[in-house]
């Protein structure tokens, strides 16, 4: 237990990277997004900079984003909820309660999906790009290859027999 909360302690420290020419854009519709919330409030945090969204609610305890690094919009956007949890573990935001940003957005499930129905177009967009970065061309293959399968012994006797066989087959 000790070790996590290390880990978490030097998240809540980390500093924000700078943000990148993706990053702008990505903050703003995300921001713009936080702004609709209807139930409970957030407070983000990022480089010094406290922002409010959303009015405070009894029912629903105060949620606190701490942004350390800008790709956390990016993530958010281009994934939804599951960017969030994505980003979260990426150690891109952290929260000193994170079931209070759960909470949070459980009540605000309309403006949720709102964000999520626009994804499909952002998506597209980046997996459209990712697979020009991964063409299987000649030299694309190789690389390709060598992410998958050039792992090391130790990835996978995770999931591998002792000798090193698919046992499934």
């Amino acid at each position: 237990m000790e070790k996590v909360a290390d880990y978490s302690s030097a998240l809540m420290q980390r500093q924000s990277l700078p943000v990148g020419w993706a990053d702008s854009p990505a903050r703003r519709l995300v921001l713009r997004w936080l702004s609709s919330l209807g139930c409970g409030q957030l407070k983000l945090e990022e480089q010094g900079v406290t922002r409010w969204f959303g009015e405070a609610a009894a029912d629903v305890p105060l949620a606190i984003v701490r942004v350390h690094d800008a790709r956390f919009y990016n993530e958010v956007l281009a994934g939804g909820s599951i960017g969030a949890a994505e980003a979260f573990m990426l150690g891109y935001w952290s929260s000193p309660d994170p079931v209070a940003v759960v909470q949070l957005m459980a009540r605000n499930l309309q403006q949720l999906h709102s964000l999520e129905q626009r994804m499909p177009w952002y998506s597209r967009m980046a997996l459209s790009l990712f697979e020009r970065v991964r063409a299987n061309t000649r030299s694309g293959s190789r690389r390709n290859i060598a992410a998958h399968y050039d792992l090391g012994n130790d990835f996978f006797s995770l999931f591998l027999d002792k000798e090193m066989m698919y046992s499934s087959a």
